[in-house]
């Protein structure tokens, strides 16, 4: 059974040739993929079967139309011997069917299969009529400036996050923004991978962030707990396509870089959870993801001395899939988005729901009650959680 079905248009052009004959293939293939000899040989006869004996043509060009699982088309014999009663120098342009396998299925004239599917938008235009529109990149990176720098080509969408165009500082406003955006960029079916990074040195500025996170009150601490639950939660059920994380320097907050798909970092990346320093629970997302992908015992000594792992150990425990050069991370994760997209849509979208299913299970399974027990840690502590112990100096 041939489970790829693909289209291919071709025009010809030419005089009718005495004794009969076949049009030859000339062109290039405009397809995504690499032409191979297999491929060679299916497209002869696609030129063979489309112009017919008789009818001395080349074929302008191969053009990939498209795939779809339709029946047979009609034979063209017809269609060809009125170009040729018409005009002396035919043109038809048609459209050849070929299994993924490599065999030809069928053939349907351009102007047919044109025809076909404009009926077909008019009947699913009013079939789908009054669908709420999906979000919209220039909408959503507007409305997220101030925290991401959007941008996408040929379906794959880059986020960069960024405090005044240098290294992210996580704010309220950020936290709050984060799980937010995940929904946007997952509710976009122009997305189909997600590449995140950081800028300048630092994935997260650590140092200005904890400042701002000194003066809490408890209306804070509750409305905080409420974006942490969907700043994870949102990125791991509320995107459905491939991601990739490029972690292109140290700092905290690498929960959502570490759940992505593949993750990929700088030689002077670390990654490290400063919770328990600053005395509380860590509970929002890092810790859980440390004892995801280097284990338990691990996960609890970084967890309770705050020591960084940096990027060889992350390599040596499975928490990232490459160490790139700082000046080639950015192509690197672009090399690894293009390599995905190069595969259809319902091979990758398959793959990640596989990949990240684990993430989901975890986080269905313990997320809820780590999260529950930082809050309940903070007001526990009050006014001694958050900062570390007097005279103790943190170091970041």
């Amino acid at each position: 059974m041939d489970l790829q079905v693909r289209r291919y248009r071709f025009t010809f052009r030419g005089l009718p040739r005495a004794g009969g004959g076949h049009a030859l293939f000339g062109g290039r293939c405009a397809s995504s993929y690499r032409r191979d000899r297999r491929e060679d040989q299916v497209f002869q006869r696609c030129g063979a079967v489309a112009a017919g004996p008789g009818l001395a043509g080349d074929v302008k060009a191969g053009e990939r139309a498209g795939d779809d699982g339709l029946g047979a088309p009609p034979c063209l014999a017809a269609r060809i011997a009125d170009e040729r009663s018409v005009r002396p120098n035919p043109t038809l342009s048609v459209i050849c069917r070929v299994s993924g396998t490599g065999r030809l299925l069928g053939i349907e004239s351009a102007v047919a299969r044109k025809e076909h599917d404009r009926m077909a938008d008019q009947l699913n235009a009013g079939r789908w009529a009054g669908l709420v529109s999906r979000p919209d990149l220039a909408e959503y990176a507007e409305k997220y400036r101030d925290f991401f720098a959007m941008r996408r080509r040929d379906g794959i969408l880059e986020l960069r996050m960024h405090t005044d165009g240098g290294s992210y500082v996580q704010t309220f406003a950020g936290h709050n923004a984060w799980g937010q955006a995940w929904l946007e960029v997952g509710n976009d079916p122009q997305n189909e991978v997600l590449i995140l990074t950081g800028t300048g040195e630092h994935w997260l500025d650590a140092r200005r962030s904890a400042d701002g996170h000194v003066d809490r009150t408890v209306d804070d601490i509750a409305t905080m707990y409420e974006d942490a639950a969907k700043l994870l939660q949102n990125f791991v059920f509320g995107i459905d396509v491939p991601t990739i994380a490029a972690v292109n320097g140290p700092g905290p907050h690498t929960e959502i870089a570490l759940t992505c798909d593949i993750t990929i970092c700088t030689e002077d990346a670390r990654f490290f959870d400063p919770h328990f320093l600053v005395s509380t629970a860590p509970g929002d997302g890092q810790g859980l993801t440390f004892q995801e992908l280097m284990g338990t015992k691990r996960a609890a000594y970084h967890l309770y001395t705050g020591q960084a792992v940096d990027a060889r150990q992350a390599l040596e425990y499975g928490m990232v899939s490459e160490i790139v050069p700082r000046e080639r991370l950015m192509d690197r994760a672009w090399e690894l988005a293009d390599l995905i997209m190069r595969r259809p849509r319902g091979a990758r979208r398959m793959t990640h729901a596989i990949v990240s299913r684990p993430w989901k299970q975890r986080v269905v399974h313990d997320f809820p009650f780590q999260l529950q027990s930082q809050a309940a840690a903070l007001f526990l502590d009050g006014p001694r959680a958050g900062r570390p112990p007097a005279g103790e100096e943190l170091r970041w």
